[in-house]
């Protein structure tokens, strides 16, 4: 949103007051996602399943665990840095918070799938990931598509709903008389 505001001067109707809204939401999400994380490593323990404890054990402390921690940190951690009105107000660190927040959501899905299957049920199978060049070239070849193709979108339909821009001409017509 705050491209979209910076790039197409979309001040008026992208207002501080909505970004504040969002990151009032960004704030809520994260609450949501530390109780889910904070759930799980409950019921692993509630649970004394030994390979449920191991699990979570090792996601925190083993071969992957800076990873586990950076998905922490910026789902968790990071957004709460919004309770500030001072950060929560200002558009750079509002951007760059958001920006870490989508870092801790790709590491989200990095830790369960890559966690899952190097450390699984079975220890013959347990090995380290890396990834190769080529996959590295086909993430950032779906980036780049991805950008692409939203950069079309925005260009050619409106990004903004009608609903939003009959809202605000009513908004207007109100205070002009």
């Amino acid at each position: 949103m705050i491209p979209l505001r910076v790039i197409f001067r979309y001040e008026k109707i992208i207002t501080d007051q909505v970004l504040e809204s969002v990151a009032k939401t960004i704030i809520f999400t994260g609450l949501i996602v530390g109780f889910a994380y904070a759930t799980e490593l409950f019921i692993a323990w509630y649970s004394h399943n030994p390979v449920e404890m191991e699990t979570f054990r090792w996601r925190a402390f083993g071969d992957y665990a800076l990873e586990y921690w950076i998905m922490v940190s910026c789902n968790v951690f990071i957004p709460l840095l919004l309770f500030f009105k001072k950060i929560r107000t200002n558009i750079r660190l509002l951007f760059i918070i958001s920006l870490l927040v989508n870092v801790g959501m790709w590491y989200e899905r990095f830790v369960i799938i890559i966690g899952s299957v190097a450390h699984d049920f079975l220890p013959h199978a347990w090995g380290l990931y890396s990834p190769s060049w080529v996959e590295f070239g086909i993430m950032i070849g779906s980036f780049c598509l991805f950008f692409f193709l939203f950069v079309l979108f925005v260009k050619h339909m409106p990004s903004v709903s009608m609903t939003e821009m009959k809202e605000t001409l009513h908004e207007g017509a109100s205070h002009a008389g």
